[in-house]
């Protein structure tokens, strides 16, 4: 029985130097990672496409093609632009209404109430008012 044997190196089809070959793309990894190399590698894809596709850019379908690609891109371009003027004129308006409806903010009015103060003033309340009397119903229900 024979082993497959793995490549684990290569030529680059751009420099023709070995590189390491990523084992998931051991198929189609021909060029190596320098930007050159990959230059060349997007030329070479697109020439294969274009061979491919050959009156792709040609013809009356091209034209059309185009016409509505530039007109998508010009609403995009539009919409972006109104989207920004919009958002920046809401964070404007937004923090001059906050800034003058607030007034000035001191460090006491951020800080919540004490919970526990006040129901220790209560309970105290409670107690003083109560005085005897409270002891007397509890010891007439014995």
């Amino acid at each position: 029985m024979q082993r497959i044997r793995k490549a684990t190196q290569r030529r680059c089809a751009g420099c023709g130097e070995e590189f390491q070959v990523d084992p998931r793309k051991r198929g189609e990894h021909w060029y190596c990672a320098k930007p050159e190399c990959r230059r060349a590698s997007r030329q070479a894809s697109q020439r294969r496409w274009l061979q491919k596709n050959p009156d792709y850019f040609r013809g009356p379908q091209s034209a059309v093609r185009q016409r509505d690609r530039r007109q998508r891109q010009t609403e995009q371009k539009r919409q972006q632009h109104e989207r920004a003027a919009l958002s920046q004129d809401l964070i404007d308006t937004q923090a001059i209404e906050s800034a003058s409806k607030r007034g000035a903010v001191t460090r006491s009015d951020r800080r919540p109430e004490c919970a526990t103060a006040t129901t220790a003033a209560q309970f105290s309340s409670d107690q003083s008012v109560g005085g005897a009397g409270d002891a007397e119903e509890t010891s007439v229900g014995s």
